[in-house]
């Protein structure tokens, strides 16, 4: 046998001047859901490892002899690693070994389990009491609060989630969520830690869908699925899971395991207090499309996957009632007394947020007709829709509404309208957000979303907060009647060198040729005199 390095003698019997490739083995175990490099042990230098029945999450890198990944669902597993090395005896050889996946360890429920995060005591949360309408999320790109992952200060449109908040009147308090898109069940659970330290009394889960896709089995996503909630259970948090809808196209496989992943959580949250499951597939999917695929109604899902403003006012109803069961409400978002103006010590910083002065006053710019209120702005942000503007009394007698009779020419159309705060009612290090009350009537064609922004601008920066928004401004937005309260993230004013304004704004997009009437009753930003939960 020629001379080699110890490293190489170590591994290499020899006979006739062949390597003799010899049994493996594997240096370490894994956790599920975390990352993990497993060495292999006992292979001959130069030669290739393969492997085909590693547990989902897991992959073999040949040239550095290792198991890597994150593993999908705890187990023992039979592993064959096949050895490959051209003139060894015994090539190609199969070594059987057995994997261990571990089980996440359970997070215990200490007695201070809500006040772990050092930001929590000031919220004035006590130990084993978590707040029902303080929400996190664990999801993938279907459950995402926020359009923006790195500041999360736009509120998105597409949301399910945001929908049914935006209906209740804003019951729910947003957190930052927790996830990404593409994100299988096995990726949310190192992030389960960061959610329950969040201090969010109730969890969110949508999950399922990328497991399927990629091939993982019902009862491995079934047991993430668990993990994650009973470990927010035993942190006394409420958690919803959303059942798996699904998407366009799937195969006959991935939709047997999705009924069983569906089934199972049934049958799991039918007996766990404090756990609610949610099923969305009656108002968003087709059922008369086919009786062997899923589609999603026409117009809620363009891409088959995810739904866009149409798909997420309906998923959003659906999930508002459930919501709405558990979460009591809570006031404060609207305004309910007249006097409620900057003058009256800064609470609410807008000229006239119900607009109780006269009819007249405000500006309109080209392709705006009819009359505004002091103080509002109206004209077009894109494209060129045409609007014709007029008030009328509220029903709660507090003030006027705005109504804007639209009319978009093509997608992308964009109206906006406006009140500038006077630079003497905001300081810095005020906490403010805002807050709109708006409703569409009739039958929109052509309507793709109207949403809230709070603009503000200093030493040549502009920072803006958004609630309502889609991702496309031209996205198919709602075909029927609907009344939603819209409020975006809280907002410290920086210390400007140079202060330039600070806007409430409402967008109103099309997404074609066609008209909506849109009925604004209360626009405002308010000053918080605490610290947010959000």
């Amino acid at each position: 046998m020629a001379r080699g390095s110890a490293r190489a003698r170590a591994f290499v019997a020899s006979q006739g001047g062949a390597a003799t490739l010899k049994p493996l083995g594997l240096g370490g175990s894994a956790v599920a859901g975390s990352a993990v490099t497993i060495p292999i042990l006992g292979a001959t230098p130069g030669s290739t490892l393969t492997s085909s029945t590693l547990p989902i999450g897991l992959t073999l890198n040949s040239a550095a002899r290792t198991i890597t990944g994150s593993p999908a669902a705890a187990g023992s597993t039979a592993v064959t690693i096949t050895e490959t090395l051209g003139g060894a005896i015994g090539t190609p050889k199969a070594s059987a070994v057995t994997l261990t996946v571990a089980p996440l360890p359970a997070i215990a429920a200490a007695p201070d389990e809500v006040l772990r995060s050092s930001q929590l005591p000031s919220r004035g949360l006590i130990p084993n009491r978590r707040l029902p309408h303080v929400v996190t999320t664990l999801t993938d790109s279907r459950g995402l609060i926020y359009n923006d992952r790195t500041t999360q200060r736009q509120k998105g449109g597409n949301f399910a989630l945001n929908w049914a908040n935006a209906l209740l009147g804003q019951r729910m308090v947003m957190l930052p969520t927790y996830g990404t898109a593409g994100f299988r069940s096995d990726q949310l659970l190192p992030f389960l830690p960061a959610a329950i330290d969040s201090g969010a009394g109730l969890l969110y889960v949508q999950c399922g869908v990328n497991d399927l896709t990629a091939g993982v089995l019902a009862p491995a996503i079934f047991a993430n699925i668990v993990t994650i909630t009973e470990a927010a259970r035993a942190a006394g948090m409420l958690v919803v899971i959303e059942a798996e809808v699904g998407q366009n196209g799937m195969t006959t496989t991935q939709l047997v395991n999705l009924f069983e992943l569906n089934a199972r959580l049934y049958d799991y949250c039918e007996g766990r207090p404090g756990v609610y499951l949610h099923d969305a597939r009656l108002a968003v999917m087709d059922h008369g499309a086919s009786s062997t695929a899923l589609n999603y109604k026409a117009g809620f899902a363009p891409d088959g996957l995810h739904i866009q403003g149409r798909g997420g006012l309906y998923w959003g109803e659906s999930l508002a009632a459930l919501i709405g069961a558990i979460v009591p409400p809570r006031h404060g978002v609207r305004i309910h007394d007249r006097t409620q103006l900057p003058a009256n010590g800064r609470f609410q910083l807008v000229p006239n947020p119900i607009f109780r002065d006269a009819a007249t006053g405000g500006t309109l710019d080209a392709g705006m007709t009819g009359t505004l209120p002091s103080s509002v702005y109206a004209g077009r942000s894109a494209g060129s829709p045409t609007a014709t503007f007029s008030t009328q009394a509220d029903a709660d007698g507090l003030g006027n509404n705005i109504v804007a009779a639209c009319t978009f020419a093509a997608a992308g159309d964009s109206i906006v309208v406006s009140q500038q705060l006077n630079l003497a009612d905001w300081l810095p290090g005020d906490i403010v957000e805002a807050a709109a009350v708006i409703a569409v009537t009739g039958t929109p064609t052509g309507f793709s979303q109207v949403y809230l922004n709070m603009q503000s601008q200093g030493d040549s920066v502009t920072t803006q907060l958004l609630d309502g928004a889609s991702v496309t401004s031209s996205a198919l937005g709602p075909d029927k009647a609907f009344e939603v309260t819209l409020k975006t993230r809280p907002f410290t004013v920086p210390n400007y060198t140079s202060k330039t304004a600070m806007r409430c704004q409402i967008y109103i997009n099309g997404s074609g040729a066609g008209s909506a009437t849109v009925v604004i009753k209360q626009m405002s930003i308010k000053r918080r005199l605490g610290p947010s939960l959000a």
